[in-house]
């Protein structure tokens, strides 16, 4: 069993403790809706060990591997880092009950897929860096993804607060407290097109760097490819987007749908497409 395998798999674990640490205290009298200095801790180690993982399948054997799994895997440990980072400045711990179940799943999908190929011209430092703002972009269009989920929560608790029927210790219950325990839906709001900003200048950098990368190597500003296609248009989505905000005031659902449609495209530049060749037509 390869060292990437048993620390993706030690990082599941830790984010699965974490989740259910968190679902304890949420449902317990009176419920504790703060992270505390040891969750934040706990968190920390379980990103240093997702990290470990990383490190030793994508940059195995001197090379740069990469799969579907990895990329997934990849984009959620930066997001989970700039969740980190940003949860110091403002509080988000409700995003801890959608990031803590990705982070598990996604360190379980790269332990059971660890099948990886070997991206060409890995040498490159131009290609390196390319590499990391896309899936830094990446990262971002996720976290941004999951905040408009929390928000569609926020905005369905205050349509319909009433769940005091709910069983103490059951996930609705839970759910509803943690919700009742966030700031406002404006303040949240603002974090949604914070994120959206620094995505989208993240997807330009990776559009224009992908575009010199893609000059270098084959006289091509634009490859015609699933990756490039699906990264623009989630590009356009997103620009779409701060324009109608911009312009008319575009928010609430209106920013979800975009925010969750500018994702799945971010989804489907890769990693989807990646799954469907590696796991069901078995073509690295």
């Amino acid at each position: 069993m390869s060292v990437g395998i048993v620390f993706h798999s030690l990082a599941a674990l830790a984010y699965a403790v974490l989740g259910i640490g968190l679902c304890r205290s949420l449902s317990s009298d009176p419920p504790i809706v703060r992270a505390g200095h040891f969750a934040r801790i706990g968190l920390l180690l379980a990103i240093v060990l997702h990290g470990i993982a990383l490190r030793d399948t994508v940059l195995q054997d001197g090379n740069l591997r990469v799969s579907w799994s990895l990329a997934l895997s990849a984009a959620v440990w930066i997001g989970m880092i700039v969740f980190w980072l940003e949860s110091l400045v403002i509080r988000i711990d409700g995003l801890q009950l959608l990031l803590l179940p990705v982070g598990t799943a996604v360190c379980v999908l790269a332990a059971i897929f660890p099948q990886s190929q070997v991206i060409a011209h890995a040498n490159d430092a131009g290609l390196r860096i390319h590499l990391l703002i896309a899936l830094s972009a990446y990262a971002l269009v996720t976290i941004a993804a999951l905040q408009a989920m929390l928000m569609s929560g926020l905005d369905r608790r205050l349509h319909f607060p009433h769940g005091k029927g709910a069983h103490p210790g059951s996930m609705r219950r839970i759910v509803g407290r943690l919700l009742d325990a966030q700031p406002p839906l404006l303040a949240q709001e603002q974090v949604l097109f914070r994120l959206i900003w620094i995505a989208f200048a993240a997807l330009t950098l990776t559009l224009f760097s992908g575009a010199m990368i893609s000059l270098s190597y084959s006289g091509k500003w634009l490859p015609l490819d699933h990756k490039s296609i699906f990264t623009l248009l989630s590009w356009l989505t997103f620009g779409i987007l701060i324009i109608g905000r911009h312009l008319r005031g575009w928010r609430g659902r209106t920013a979800l749908r975009y925010t969750l449609v500018g994702f799945a495209f971010v989804v489907l530049a890769y990693t989807g497409s990646r799954f469907v060749l590696e796991v069901i037509l078995q073509r690295l």
